[in-house]
């Protein structure tokens, strides 16, 4: 067909084309608004009660919105000609996952900044440490947290910061025995209960 409702990449569109594809727009946004969808998109508090939105083209006001869209009995808008009930389906099913893809977004953004909000050091004078080849281990009062990423079913990876123990311990040295035979680390563990233990703990070779 010669009209596509969605033009990939920068092919050109005739300015004709233009027009009737963005009135066409307009009305399956204005639809979905009346429809409460976008609402309900815009309401979803998790990624996963996001996902559960789904588009149904058989409620009473699409089915109505629609019908009035084509008009049998009296000529349509020039930019609703050519169209069937199937097409106008698929125009408002598009719109309906661009928004969705929009709030998706949203989501994943505020979780980010929510989990580092939450990692955050909570008071100025705290000092946050990080170990690891890619600063994936950090150190803070509260314990020992391990970044993590977890898998969307949308293919989207979330960070996240993964709690792995509630006691700071700090690496202060590499230790070795005088034969150079057993390396270690020396650390630092600060107890819930504010006292001070400094280890050495030396690697057992297998």
């Amino acid at each position: 067909m010669n009209y596509l409702i969605e033009f990939p990449g920068k092919q050109e569109i005739p300015h004709d084309e233009n027009q009737r594809q963005k009135a066409l727009y307009r009305w399956a946004d204005a639809v979905l608004e009346a429809a409460g969808l976008l609402k309900q998109l815009r309401d979803a508090k998790t990624l996963q009660e996001l996902e559960n939105l789904k588009f149904e083209p058989g409620t009473p006001t699409l089915i109505l919105a629609i019908q009035d869209a084509l008009q049998p009995d009296k000529k349509r808008e020039k930019h609703f000609e050519r169209l069937t009930v199937k097409m106008l389906e698929h125009i408002l099913r598009a719109r309906f996952n661009v928004f969705k893809k929009d709030e998706r977004k949203k989501l994943i953004n505020n979780e980010c900044q929510a989990a580092a909000d939450q990692e955050a050091p909570e008071k100025t004078e705290e000092i946050v440490k990080f170990y690891g080849d890619l600063g994936e281990y950090m150190v803070r009062d509260r314990g020992i947290f391990l970044h993590t990423e977890e898998e969307l079913e949308t293919g989207e990876k979330l960070p996240k910061w993964r709690q792995i123990s509630r006691t700071r311990i700090e690496l202060q040295a590499v230790t070795r025995s005088k034969e150079d035979d057993n390396w270690g680390v020396y650390v630092k563990i600060n107890n819930m209960d504010g006292r001070i233990t400094r280890l050495a703990i030396p690697q057992h070779n297998k």
